[in-house]
């Protein structure tokens, strides 16, 4: 299987993290981008 990743900017809030969890949870590796909200950020790579 072939491993695919991806980038979200904004994935720790708003319209992106929805989409950034559903990739992560179909087993994406992701990459987190982030301005303000580096808590959520981080509670993201976690969930």
């Amino acid at each position: 299987m072939q491993l695919k990743t991806f980038l979200i900017t904004g994935a720790s809030m708003g319209i992106g993290r929805e989409p950034a969890k559903l990739l992560a949870q179909n087993g994406y590796n992701m990459l987190i981008d982030y301005n303000q909200s580096k808590l959520l950020a981080e509670e993201l790579c976690t969930s």
